[in-house]
């Protein structure tokens, strides 16, 4: 477009836009020129809008979609990650209750290992003291039988002499 045209054209737009009325027919080829033009422009800059309006909304579209697959995407990692977790939980929950019975199993046993050993050890305490008894018993025995068969022997060597 020659230099000339293009001025003509800013100065047609700049009057127009200040006017805001449309412009009026010129009878001049350079104001049919100058209106053709213009009019080119105003239908390539709605194109160029329309083009663009499209081309966002298909954007938009294709964002929107994308953003929903992730979305479906994190949802299912997500419901993944909470069944897991849940699995988690339960196990976690069973082994405690495992560990909780052996502590309470090991706690019985335990309790009945002290009481046999505080009943063995009362029972050894006993049978000591029996066998303590019956031993000076017999030391006793043996002793008077000592002294007796001493006596005895002197009797009878008092009888021989």
């Amino acid at each position: 477009m020659p230099p000339a045209t293009r001025d003509k054209l800013a100065k047609s737009r700049a009057s127009t836009a200040r006017e805001k009325t449309p412009p009026s027919p010129v009878n001049s080829d350079d104001g049919i020129f100058a209106a053709a033009m213009q009019q080119l422009l105003i239908k390539h800059e709605q194109k160029k809008k329309d083009k663009s309006t499209r081309l966002l909304k298909e954007l938009e579209s294709e964002t929107r979609d994308a953003t929903q697959e992730k979305v479906l995407e994190v949802q299912g990692l997500w419901d993944e990650v909470d069944d897991l977790f849940q699995r988690f939980a339960l196990d976690y929950a069973a082994n405690e209750d495992k560990i909780r019975k052996l502590y309470e199993e090991l706690e019985q046993e335990t309790r009945r290992l002290h009481t046999h050993m505080e009943e063995k050890l009362a029972m050894t305490i006993k049978r000591d003291k029996w066998r303590e008894k019956n031993h000076i018993k017999g030391l006793t025995l043996t002793r008077k039988s000592c002294e007796d068969f001493r006596l005895l022997v002197q009797e009878y060597e008092d009888l021989a002499d």
